[in-house]
């Protein structure tokens, strides 16, 4: 081996941590954590909060949109049906006064 490559075998070669390690690396991380500000909470909370109402109120509009759909389906069907009959009635009422003027 050259002289690189020990070296690097000694570096990275496997090696117990020391007793207090994780307490070091602990402190470390209580020294870190900084507390998050109230109103950081709250704000949070908030936006939270309103994305929450936010979709149930667009999905609430999406029902409502649906139905209205259906509804106005429904309407025209209904419409086009009475359209129908008037009209067959219509022609009925003309074919008879053909057939029996008075």
């Amino acid at each position: 081996m050259d002289r690189l490559e020990e070296e690097l075998s000694r570096c990275l070669r496997r090696e117990s941590p020391s007793l207090d390690f994780t307490a070091r690396v602990m402190k470390g991380v209580r020294a870190r954590r900084r507390p998050v500000a109230l109103w950081r909470r709250w704000a949070l909370s908030s936006a939270l909060a309103a994305s929450l109402v936010t979709g149930v109120y667009i999905r609430h509009e999406a029902a409502e949109r649906a139905r209205a759909e259906s509804a106005k389906s429904q309407l025209i069907l209904s419409l086009q049906i009475a359209s129908s009959k008037i009209n067959k009635a219509r022609e009925a009422v003309i074919r008879s006064a053909r057939e029996d003027p008075l």
